[in-house]
């Protein structure tokens, strides 16, 4: 179903980014990015964007921020965080 995906209908060709895709990135770089979602810092997430190789993918998140989509950042790597209610 597309359901979960309606979030990412923007006007760009770029590739819909999913869950899996954040799978392989580090733990620690996704929690930063995480909270700064969470406090809407997108300086802070553009700069660690930054960080990470040039790629379609990084091309994806990119305009995600771009277009100030914290909550579609924060659902696609929720699911990867590790002890979220604990990080208090």
């Amino acid at each position: 179903s597309m359901q979960g995906n309606a979030a990412l209908k923007t006007n760009t060709c770029l590739t819909v980014l999913t869950t899996e895709d954040f799978a392989s990135i580090p733990q620690d770089w996704l929690q930063k990015v995480y909270r700064a979602c969470v406090i809407g810092d997108f300086d802070q997430v553009m700069r660690l964007i930054k960080e990470i190789p040039t790629s379609t993918f990084r091309s994806s998140l990119e305009a995600l921020a771009d277009e100030f989509q914290a909550e579609t950042i924060l659902e696609l790597i929720q699911p990867l965080i590790e002890n979220l209610s604990n990080n208090s």
